[in-house]
């Protein structure tokens, strides 16, 4: 949205002109638009007037050039003052109005009437009105601030990756991009990026919902990984007596008698293919488990990246996003 401007001043064309102390904040006098009958010489008072006013509430007025049309000018200012002056006889209709050239928001007007005026009444009420701009003016140079504040009350705070306090918090900020990150425990993490500009307030209202739901499923992983990883070693175990005793005497089966000439006992044991059986499988089980134990420690760290919410900003409020 651009601001149209009218024209009219009194200043040579191609001009941009600067009254008041070097150092104050500068603020631009668009063109006056003047209708009705007004003599050359009132309004070089009108303007005078206005920078006058604009001293008062510790600004430097920059009268911009007289062909502008919108409130971004070239002009070196964050804030453009448009004034109108209608005279009807003696009856003035003034209307100030004040932008900011950043997104061309009007951030005040004031109009008045003035019934059956002279020269110095109309002056006045002009340098009545511009004053009362200084809220508006003070309230949009103020510097950016955050609100924090939501459900559960005294999540911590963590902003631009340092912890700054608990909720409910307010803080100010510089303007640009920041991130914010509300902790809590047994709660999923939110964090909303923004762009914070000068004179504005960003509300953030969380709800940290409960994270218990999602550690269920890498809890179960990791039990069904724990007991396979036993049942493995216990495989393994079985598996290597099952080899080692295999060919060795059957005891209670071989006495003398049974023993032929060379002492050998016709009950042995054979349990070689079982014993490498019991292997195979232990370690079949032992590596199942190794691996649902990890892969559950995966899922954790998964989860608790994914239950980290998005906000960012719409149309109607704010988006979630998970």
């Amino acid at each position: 949205m651009c601001v149209a401007l009218g024209l009219g001043s009194q200043l040579a064309a191609g001009q941009a002109l600067a009254a008041g102390p070097a150092e104050a904040t500068p603020i631009g006098i668009a063109p006056i638009n003047y209708s009705g009958d007004l003599p050359s010489h009132m309004q070089s008072d009108i303007e005078a007037a206005v920078a006058e006013a604009i001293e008062r509430i510790d600004r430097r007025a920059v009268f911009l050039d007289p062909e502008c049309q919108t409130s971004r000018c070239g002009a070196d200012v964050d804030h453009v003052l448009v004034l109108s002056v209608g005279v009807d006889e003696r009856d003035y209709q003034i209307d100030v109005e004040v932008y900011s050239t950043r997104d061309d928001r009007q951030l005040a007007e004031a109009s008045e009437l003035c019934d059956m005026c002279g020269h110095s009444e109309v002056l006045e009420t002009i340098e009545a009105q511009v004053t009362t701009l200084r809220a508006a003016l003070e309230r949009d140079e103020a510097a950016p601030q955050v609100r924090v504040e939501g459900s559960p009350p005294g999540a911590t705070v963590i902003l631009d990756g340092q912890q700054v306090g608990q909720a409910p918090l307010t803080a100010e900020v510089t303007p640009g991009v920041h991130e914010l990150e509300l902790r809590a425990p047994e709660r999923n993490a939110q964090i909303y990026k923004w762009e914070a500009t000068l004179g504005v307030e960003e509300v953030f209202v969380y709800e940290l919902s409960e994270a218990q739901a999602q550690r269920r499923g890498g809890r179960g992983l990791s039990i069904a990984g724990w007991v396979s990883f036993g049942l493995g070693l216990a495989g393994v175990g079985a598996g290597v007596a099952l080899v080692v005793i295999d060919g060795r005497d059957y005891g209670p089966t071989c006495s003398l008698e049974v023993r032929d000439v060379n002492g050998a006992c016709p009950n042995i044991y054979k349990t070689a293919r079982a014993g490498f059986v019991g292997l195979g499988l232990g370690g079949v089980a032992l590596a199942a488990g190794t691996g649902l134990v990890i892969e559950a420690r995966r899922k954790r760290k998964r989860q608790a990246s994914a239950a980290v919410a998005r906000l960012q900003p719409s149309l109607g409020g704010f988006t979630l996003q998970f």
